[in-house]
């Protein structure tokens, strides 16, 4: 049965479109282009801030473990800064902890999941919400990292994937360990997979999302976000 809802639009990175990913300026545009969340990637920096910059590398090459805050680039936040911008903004916020397995800073992925957790818990975001959702969402493809936040209870948590081989099965393991969505890559969500989660009571958030047809599709089959690089499309879209 096609859902009556319409899903959050959440901007990409922000809406990079107008601005390079993961800056102040790419979040304020897709507030103002009237994104409901944005998404961001989080790393450790040297000195245990947590930087907003999606790669494991900074463009002139320096890893991003070994840079002090103080050092980086001029355009990348804190992630301080960032929550700073959305409670003023009213956008809710999911943040990805990075420090992959296989990235330069893979070991720091606890340090990085504990620092994370110490700003959410204290930042004026911290319990509120947007449209009857939380208004902030930690994901991670590395279920530790979501684990651990989770057995904080710093923030609901999501776990972010580009495979399901059983949705029911998948679904209720996720909700069984507590936490609130799935993140699942476009191109294998299906509405059997939407169906099993909302079964399990997570919520449904797709990414990246930029075809309207697609968007059209999935906002038929109940998804609760659209994370897209593209939210002004979206919102004229979705409407």
């Amino acid at each position: 049965m096609p859902s009556s809802s319409v899903p959050l639009v959440i901007a990409h990175r922000g809406a990079t479109a107008t601005a390079r990913e993961n800056t102040l300026a790419a979040f304020a545009a897709a507030a103002d282009a009237g994104a409901n969340w944005i998404e961001l990637d989080t790393h450790l920096a040297a000195d245990g801030q947590v930087v907003v910059f999606h790669n494991d590398h900074y463009d002139d090459g320096r890893p991003v473990h070994e840079v002090s805050s103080s050092q980086r680039p001029e355009e990348v936040p804190l992630l301080g800064e960032v929550l700073d911008l959305c409670s003023e903004a009213d956008l809710g916020v999911n943040v990805e902890i990075k420090a992959l397995p296989g990235e330069a800073d893979a070991e720091t992925s606890p340090a990085l999941g504990d620092a994370v957790m110490k700003i959410l818990e204290t930042h004026a975001l911290a319990g509120g919400r947007v449209k009857g959702t939380q208004r902030l969402l930690v994901t991670s493809f590395r279920p530790e990292s979501i684990a651990q936040v989770r057995e904080r209870g710093a923030s609901p948590t999501g776990l972010l994937t580009v495979t399901v081989e059983d949705p029911h099965a998948t679904a209720r393991r996720l909700a069984d360990e507590g936490h609130a969505a799935i993140n699942p890559w476009d191109l294998i969500v299906t509405g059997a997979l939407v169906e099993a989660a909302h079964d399990a009571g997570l919520d449904v958030n797709v990414w990246t999302v930029n075809d309207p047809t697609r968007m059209i599709e999935l906002a038929r089959w109940g998804v609760d976000g659209i994370i897209t690089d593209l939210p002004d499309v979206a919102i004229d879209t979705l409407s």
